[in-house]
């Protein structure tokens, strides 16, 4: 997918789902009352997975979500921020 079609448009919206072992970019086109996929990404990131004795997320999976959320908004560079929501 091309970052110039997306950032053309004012009808895209993108959603992105916090999962506790995936996290999931979801961007859709709103044509005539419907939402059509236009891309999604997904990668796994494991944070459920990596907590400490108290339930904390570790370090390492810090990390790794923030680099997944880094490359998430590397494919929203210029989407308009009212058009994207996140949910855990």
């Amino acid at each position: 997918m091309q970052n110039d079609n997306i950032i053309s448009s004012e009808t895209l919206l993108a959603a992105v789902d916090l999962g506790s072992n995936s996290f999931r970019l979801e961007i859709g086109r709103y044509e005539k009352g419907q939402i059509q996929r236009v891309d999604y990404l997904k990668e796994t990131v494991r944070q459920g997975g990596d907590l400490d004795e108290e339930r904390n997320l570790k370090p390492e999976a810090i990390e790794r979500g923030l680099k997944c959320l880094a490359r998430f908004g590397e494919t929203l560079k210029g989407f308009p921020s009212h058009h994207v929501r996140a949910v855990a």
